[in-house]
């Protein structure tokens, strides 16, 4: 299932999540994690970016099959489906870094053994790539028909894993940069909310091994997830009051939790960012209303910012800056949360 009742609230929360960028910090709190951005990691194999600790480690050039199995499942339809993903966005991905690279078509289109290499982590993907690379340096590629047909085979695929209605968790890779500097920003209109100065888990410093065997620990997991959701919560009719004896309740269950599993902390912020059609614009309403004395829509016109505890929160009306690949969804995830709205 992608989400789960909370008992005291009765509010619906996240499970499963799409994860746009490096997924250890959301495999902490997720049940199911679907690594969108795994084709961006695959580039280090061919020189083209650092590889991020924070991404899938790799075991003899492939991707861990025990991170992988942890994240994903063992649902071979899931496993499938993901993989089916994974083969068309690292060929878009290298397409679209070609494009823009010319020598770097000449490179693989000369070089027999690469070119058999790149064609065997492409195989699936339903794209002909010597022949894309041909057609660049012709000047005959229709990028935008490759653009389009990935979309639909990932949207698939993300049906198929089972995770169509799953929220979006967006954090940066160290060492992408601009490497797809040609993919085009879209721009979306959001209501964020943000609590900083919250002390969480410092991922930098967590091993995958310990990651593997912290998302055994079902229990604990959801201890996590109950903070980092905590914006989903089903807060209508309550007040400040209760609204900052439950986060400090969230985050000290978090606090020691990460005790027990000797995980460090840093203080941070944690955020979300909704579209008009997310779900959790009720509950976030809810909150709102508890925290300010007024509806979402006021508090995010005002800048409203309340101290809750040693907590400050935050609500704002943003442009949400994303790259033309990244999936669509209502409700995302941020974290470094301002690092992702464009500058009025």
């Amino acid at each position: 299932m992608a989400n789960k009742r909370s008992p005291s609230q009765g509010a619906v929360l996240p499970s499963t999540v799409i994860c746009f960028g490096a997924p250890k910090e959301a495999s902490l709190y997720f049940d199911k994690v679907f690594p969108f951005d795994a084709a961006n990691d695959l580039l280090h194999l061919i020189g083209k970016a650092e590889h991020d600790p924070n991404c899938i480690p790799f075991d003899d050039d492939a991707l861990s099959k025990n991170v992988l199995s942890s994240l994903v499942g063992d649902d071979i339809g899931a496993v499938k489906a993901y993989f089916s993903h994974l083969t068309s966005a690292f060929t878009s991905r290298s397409l679209s870094y070609a494009k823009s690279h010319p020598e770097y078509c000449e490179s693989i289109l000369t070089n027999a053994q690469f070119l058999q290499n790149m064609k065997m982590m492409s195989a699936g993907s339903g794209i002909d790539l010597e022949a894309s690379l041909r057609a660049i340096l012709a000047g005959k590629y229709d990028h935008d028909a490759i653009i389009l047909g990935t979309s639909e085979r990932v949207a698939e695929c993300i049906f198929r894993a089972g995770y169509r209605d799953s929220p979006l968790w967006v954090s940066p890779i160290k060492g992408i940069g601009d490497v797809f500097e040609d993919d085009a920003d879209s721009d979306e209109n959001v209501v964020f909310a943000a609590l900083s100065s919250v002390n969480l888990v410092d991922v930098d410093q967590v091993s995958w091994e310990q990651i593997i065997e912290f998302r055994r620990d079902e229990k604990s997991r959801a201890a996590l997830r109950k903070l980092r959701v905590f914006f989903s919560e089903s807060l209508v009719g309550k007040n400040k009051e209760y609204l900052a004896d439950l986060l400090l309740a969230r985050v000290e269950e978090q606090e020691s939790v990460a005790k027990l599993w000797g995980f460090r902390t840093v203080s941070r912020s944690l955020g979300v960012a909704l579209s008009k059609e997310s779900l959790l614009t009720t509950s976030l309403g809810g909150i709102a209303l508890a925290a300010t004395g007024a509806p979402l829509s006021a508090a995010a016109a005002a800048a409203a910012a309340v101290s809750l505890g040693n907590c400050l929160l935050e609500f704002g009306n943003a442009v949400l800056e994303r790259k033309q690949a990244a999936i669509e969804r209502p409700t995302q995830y941020l974290t470094d949360l301002r690092n992702h709205f464009k500058r009025r």
